[in-house]
């Protein structure tokens, strides 16, 4: 989702190796890794008000 009042967007992306077994979805003796992804837009989209959120967001088609 965008906002249609941003200009920019940044992303990040980092992939760390897990070190507590990998939880739940690890397959046994194997390494897990975690994938985190960072969006910033600018300006922000935060929901400031439902006025705000209406006219950033347009409906689904």
């Amino acid at each position: 989702m965008i906002w249609k009042s941003s200009r920019k967007m940044g992303v990040g992306v980092a992939i760390t190796k897990n070190s507590s077994g990998g939880g739940p979805c690890a397959v046994p003796g194997k390494d897990s890794y975690m994938i985190h992804v960072v969006i910033k837009y600018d300006p922000p989209g935060n929901m400031l008000s439902r006025d705000y959120f209406v006219e950033n967001v347009r409906p689904p088609k």
